[in-house]
């Protein structure tokens, strides 16, 4: 979902962004596709471990807000 979301608003990224978005999501799928069931265990312990589901969905909340309702730090 996270990739889908950041998906929708490319058209608001630059070219630059753009280019390095694809990458990623180029990475990630070849990582899925490289994946073994002990090497998502391995890291679903280490999320958890980390607590990085609550960061993760954190993060794709932000996203997922409207880009009007997201202010400059």
């Amino acid at each position: 979902m996270g990739f889908a979301v950041f998906a929708a608003r490319a058209e608001f990224f630059t070219a630059a962004a753009r280019t390095a978005f694809a990458e990623i999501a180029a990475a990630g799928r070849a990582e899925e596709a490289d994946e073994t069931p002990p090497k998502r265990d391995g890291l679903r312990q280490f999320r958890a471990a980390h607590e990085l589901e609550a960061i993760l969905r954190a993060g794709v909340e932000a996203a997922s807000a409207p880009i009007t309702a997201i202010t400059p730090s």
